[in-house]
């Protein structure tokens, strides 16, 4: 896996897990997560289709009823993080820098607005 500074921004409200599914029930997906690419993409340390395979089939359903979740994706990706995307049925989302210091000025940038704002880098490997 490529190292990547993550950084991590909750919203103040909460959504309800089985409400998300309720809302998702019976859409059209318009593109699924593929499992296998990903993690061959993730084997092969292939930073480029890591960002292009993430995918969260919630997240058309959730921007619809909560459009600041799409705003602070989009915002995720204007402050320099190569891909953004909720956290399961939200309300979080991460967005994934290759650099330290334009995550660390994304999170300073979402610290002036959300209390919950976090900065994580990702392992390289795990040793068991």
């Amino acid at each position: 896996m490529p190292v990547y500074h993550v950084v991590l921004v909750k919203p103040t409200f909460s959504i309800s897990t089985a409400w998300a599914y309720g809302q998702f029930k019976g859409k059209k997906l318009a593109k699924r997560p593929d499992n296998r690419k990903m993690i061959e993409a993730i084997e092969r340390g292939d930073r480029q289709a890591i960002e292009t395979e993430l995918v969260n089939v919630f997240e058309e359903t959730i921007f619809t009823y909560y459009p600041q979740i799409q705003e602070i994706k989009e915002q995720l990706k204007t402050s320099g993080a190569q891909a953004a995307l909720m956290s399961g049925s939200g309300p979080s989302v991460y967005g994934l820098f290759r650099e330290q210091e334009a995550a660390k000025k994304a999170y300073d940038y979402f610290r002036g607005s959300y209390k919950e704002v976090f900065v994580v880098k990702t392992c390289k490997e795990v040793k068991e």
